[in-house]
């Protein structure tokens, strides 16, 4: 959901056609009975959702090289912002 809402999409024919390219040749085994389920996960998240970003809790340990952009909040230790930069990982400033 997290690459999905990072690309703007707006329509629902969008996320399909982006879903289905991108598991094509993947290990995943995709279907539309997957992408429906992704598609209605997708539609929940925006209708209890007012904000304008996603904040993923993912169930591994993530890469840095993995991490497309992060929000900090003000007053954010030194050491995290000197450590995210050594790493390139974006940030709003």
């Amino acid at each position: 959901i997290g690459e999905i809402a990072d690309r703007d999409f707006t329509t629902e024919k969008q996320i399909a056609d982006y879903m289905s390219r991108e598991y094509r040749n993947s290990s995943y085994k995709y279907t539309k009975a997957v992408g429906d389920k992704i598609l209605a996960l997708f539609q929940y998240v925006r209708a209890m959702s007012n904000t304008d970003y996603f904040e993923a809790k993912p169930r591994r340990a993530v890469e840095l090289n993995e991490i497309k952009r992060v929000l900090l909040p003000e007053g954010t230790n030194e050491r995290v912002v000197k450590g995210l930069d050594k790493k390139h990982v974006p940030y709003p400033v």
